[in-house]
């Protein structure tokens, strides 16, 4: 991202799914991962029809790495990071971190893919 080149997000179940304005709220709440089928399928397939948009248009890799790092620019610093853990153990919220449970992952994402 911070060289300005289009993501492709990879991760369990075969996930596969490109990083553009449409799907960055996916990714945005939960993180960068997702649980099987995104909206371009599945597996090596979904990989490879992912890349072959990229490749076949020298116009949308350009726009979806510019994108991609602005995107990446608004990442808060690792001081705001801390902070805000700070904060939130101060006030009791604070969330134990645990992600890779996939039970927790398939329900933010299945709520994520309904509010689209």
């Amino acid at each position: 991202m911070a060289f300005a080149k289009p993501l492709v997000v990879v991760w369990e179940d075969g996930f596969g799914e490109m990083l553009t304005p449409e799907s960055a709220p996916l990714f945005l709440q939960p993180g960068w991962f997702g649980l099987g089928p995104g909206s371009l399928g599945a597996g090596a397939a979904a990989l490879q029809a992912a890349l072959a948009q990229l490749v076949a248009s020298p116009a949308l890799r350009a726009d979806l790495g510019q994108f991609s790092r602005r995107r990446g620019a608004k990442r808060p610093s690792p001081v705001e990071i801390k902070r805000a853990r700070r904060i939130r153990r101060w006030m009791g919220t604070v969330v134990s971190e645990d992600g890779n449970a996939r039970g927790k992952i398939a329900a933010v994402l299945s709520t994520t893919a309904g509010a689209r």
